[in-house]
C-alpha cells in the first residue's frame, strides 16, 4: 500500500468589502467563523494562541506578515486541520464525509459565498502546507534527509513555478520569511555532490535544520522562515512548504496539495543512493514531477 500522509494548509489572504474596515478586523474574523460553523459539515473557531497538532478545527487568526493596501482589507490567515490522504482512496476530513480536497473547496466556497465581500491576495500573502507521515506519526530522519536531498537540490528549478518575487534575493520579505536554502550560508560554497552528501549524514531534525535552515542573524542555530522549513518537525512534526505565492483559489490549493504530497511520497519511497543521482541529474522538475505523480500508489515498505 501507498504511504499515508497528512497535509494542513495555512492560507494568507485578505478579506476585502465596503464594510469590512481594519479597526473592525474582531468582527470580520468572527464572521469567517460563524459561516464556516454555519455549513455543519465543518467547525472553526479564532485563535492568536500557539496551534494544537491534533486540532479538528480550522482557525481564522491575524497574521501580522499580511500588509494590507487599503482601508478596507482585513488581513486573515485560515488554517486548517490535519488532514489525511492515502491515493486511491477518499480519508474522510474531520466533520465531513469527503477527502481533504472536499474539505477546501467547501470551505473556501463557503466564505467567499459571503453577501458582501471577496477574498484577494498581494505579494504579503502565501500559501503554507504542512506535510507530516499521517496525523500523530513521526517523521524518520532518514525521511527527512530525503525530502531535503529533492527540495534543496532541485530548489532551483522549484523556484520557476512561482513569481519571481519569491526567489528575488535583493526582495526584502523573500529574505526574510522565504529564504533560499540552497544559498545559505552553510551551503552555497558546496558542491550540488557535496551537498547531497552532507545533507545524508544529519542525525537528527536539529542537525538537519542547522545544515538548510541555518539562522543568518546567528540568535540560533536554526531558522522557520526558509521555502522548506524543516524546523517545523520541532513543533509541529511536519515539513512546511513555504515557496507558494497567496492564494485563495481552492484548484491552485489543491493542485499544489497534491504536487507535493507525490514529490514527498517519491522521495520517501526512493533509496538515498538512487534518490541523490536522481537530484544530480539531468532529468527535469517537472518530468520527476510526472514520475512522483504516476507510481504514487506503489507499494511502500520502507
Amino acid at each position: 500500500m501507498a504511504r499515508k500522509l497528512s497535509i494542513g494548509f495555512e492560507i494568507e489572504c485578505l478579506v476585502v468589502g465596503p464594510h469590512i474596515p481594519i479597526s473592525n478586523a474582531g468582527q470580520c474574523w468572527q464572521l469567517i467563523v460563524d459561516t464556516i460553523n454555519f455549513t455543519t459539515l465543518h467547525m472553526a473557531k479564532r485563535s492568536e494562541g500557539a496551534y494544537d497538532p491534533c486540532e479538528k478545527r480550522w482557525i481564522v487568526m491575524n497574521d501580522i506578515s499580511i500588509h494590507p493596501k487599503a482601508m478596507n482589507q482585513c488581513p486573515m490567515e485560515l488554517i486548517s486541520p490535519p488532514l489525511e490522504d492515502l491515493p486511491g482512496m477518499q480519508i474522510p476530513a474531520p466533520s465531513t464525509g469527503g477527502g481533504w480536497e472536499k474539505a477546501i473547496e467547501e470551505v473556501i466556497e463557503a466564505v467567499k459565498k459571503i453577501d458582501g465581500i471577496t477574498l484577494e491576495t498581494n505579494e504579503s500573502t502565501a500559501l503554507h502546507v504542512h506535510i507530516g507521515p499521517g496525523i500523530q506519526g513521526t517523521w524518520t530522519i532518514k525521511h527527512l534527509r530525503k525530502i531535503a536531498l529533492l527540495f534543496v537540490l532541485r530548489e532551483g528549478q522549484m523556484d520557476m513555478r512561482f513569481p519571481p518575487e519569491r526567489s528575488d534575493p535583493s526582495n526584502v520579505r523573500t529574505q526574510r520569511y522565504i529564504k533560499s536554502m540552497r544559498k545559505s550560508a552553510t551551503c552555497r560554497d558546496l558542491t550540488n555532490e557535496q551537498l547531497g552528501h552532507k545533507i545524508l549524514t544529519a542525525t537528527d531534525w536539529i542537525s538537519l535544520s542547522e545544515l538548510i535552515n541555518p539562522d543568518s542573524s546567528w540568535l540560533s542555530s536554526y531558522s522557520r522562515n526558509y521555502k522548506v522549513n524543516f524546523t517545523a518537525v520541532g513543533r509541529h512534526g511536519t515539513v512546511e512548504f513555504r515557496q507558494h505565492a497567496g492564494t485563495a483559489e481552492a484548484t491552485r490549493i489543491i493542485e499544489w496539495g497534491k504536487t507535493l504530497l507525490s514529490l514527498v511520497r517519491m522521495a520517501v519511497r526512493t533509496d538515498e543512493d538512487t534518490l541523490l543521482k536522481m537530484c544530480l541529474s539531468d532529468i527535469t522538475l517537472v518530468d520527476l514531477i510526472g514520475v512522483a505523480q504516476q507510481t504514487e500508489k506503489f507499494l511502500d515498505s520502507d
